[in-house]
């Protein structure tokens, strides 16, 4: 497995920068995320057989508690246990640590976000 790249998406989307050619979508797609699969297959656990426990209810595949606030969540692979947080509020949006998909990552963005 290469850690660089995107094996999950090697093209990009016709979402993504549609109007540009395609020679730019597709290396502005390989710059967005270079270690996409460092964070799903080498630290994280997709693919493999795992389960997402949270502290209250959260939509399937979502990263945040259904109406906000607080979600502390763990993942659970074999043996091991990843822990996983994330809060939604009026002013801030983040995440750490192993999300529903089973990838790693970490995120913090300002206000709600569709």
């Amino acid at each position: 497995m290469n850690w660089f790249g995107n094996d999950d998406e090697p093209d990009p989307p016709a979402a993504f920068w549609p109007g540009y050619p395609q020679f730019v979508r597709v290396i502005a797609w390989h710059w967005r995320n270079p270690l996409h699969n460092f964070a799903a297959y080498v630290i994280g656990v997709k693919g493999k057989q795992f389960i997402f426990v949270a502290s209250q209810p959260n939509t399937v595949d979502s990263s945040f508690a259904d109406g906000g606030g607080w979600l502390f969540a763990k993942v659970i692979c074999g043996k091991r246990v990843l822990p996983y947080i994330s809060y939604a509020g009026r002013h801030l949006r983040f995440y750490a640590g192993w999300r529903p998909s089973g990838m790693f990552g970490l995120r913090v963005t300002k206000g709600k976000e569709a």
